[in-house]
């Protein structure tokens, strides 16, 4: 990702975002909240300029990446905020799915 937006810099302008969410016990909980205890997140229905319907992950928190170390903090951060409880077989397992997601934004500097 970051290969080609600085290969492409010239021609474009690039926004690049991170989000980590997980899925545990069926709620959707955003793992870079800054917040205690999060609200749930839901999908929301969305009507788009051109009339098409889209989903929409409410509430979920976006911080700007420039660079792979940005995105490894991110994910760090992630990471540190997991559910997590021992069991018999694992001191550190994890009975959720993780989503890590990358949104790239580009606007053409020419065209815009």
């Amino acid at each position: 990702i970051f290969q080609v937006v600085q290969r492409d810099s010239a021609k474009f302008l690039f926004e690049v975002k991170a989000s980590m969410l997980e899925l545990y016990n069926a709620d959707l909980r955003d793992l870079l909240s800054r917040t205690k205890d999060p609200p749930k997140l839901e999908f929301k229905s969305h009507r788009q300029a051109d009339g098409a319907v889209s989903q929409r992950l409410e509430g979920l928190t976006e911080v700007t990446v420039s660079c792979s170390s940005d995105l490894a903090k991110v994910v760090t951060t992630g990471l540190g905020n997991r559910k997590v409880r021992a069991t018999k077989m694992n001191a550190d397992s994890s009975r959720s799915h993780l989503m890590l997601v990358i949104t790239m934004e580009v606007t053409d500097k020419v065209t815009s």
